[in-house]
């Protein structure tokens, strides 16, 4: 388990570009979890940075779904509205498992459904300060 600390968006999109870079070079799913507003997307874009994606990383929120492509392909989650298997069967999440690297918001609706060897990232606002977050990655690998 890895523990960081972020003092404001540009530290967490640059926490989630090196996470990204330390990564195997195979299909991976992260699995992000926390509350709204607390940085899921602004790591997402980071992520994606570093697989040097030229498009603009935003919330697939009513979508469900984003495709970003470059060096890597990137599918970006957002379940925020998805809580059984029914619902996730629907969004394409189990064609692209083991095929493509996956990273999904609000996991903690479908974490049943995860592989085992999906890496968790847990993302915490720290009210001390309001752009301060807690990052912890766990069952990195």
């Amino acid at each position: 388990m890895l523990t960081l600390e972020s003092n404001s968006p540009e530290e967490t999109e640059n926490i989630g570009s090196e996470f990204a870079k330390k990564l195997p070079d195979r299909p991976v799913i992260i699995a992000l979890y926390g509350d709204l507003a607390a940085g899921k997307t602004t790591f997402v874009r980071g992520f994606a940075r570093a697989f040097n994606l030229a498009s603009d990383v935003t919330s697939p929120t009513f979508c469900l779904l984003n495709e970003y492509e470059g060096e890597k392909n990137l599918y970006h989650f957002d379940l925020y509205r998805i809580c059984d298997w029914y619902g996730l069967l629907s969004t394409g999440f189990f064609d692209l498992v083991g095929t493509e690297t996956m990273i999904i918001e609000w996991s903690e609706n479908i974490c049943e459904y995860l592989p085992r060897e999906a890496i968790k990232v847990k993302l915490e606002k720290d009210f001390s300060s309001e752009n301060k977050r807690i990052i912890t990655i766990s069952d990195y690998n």
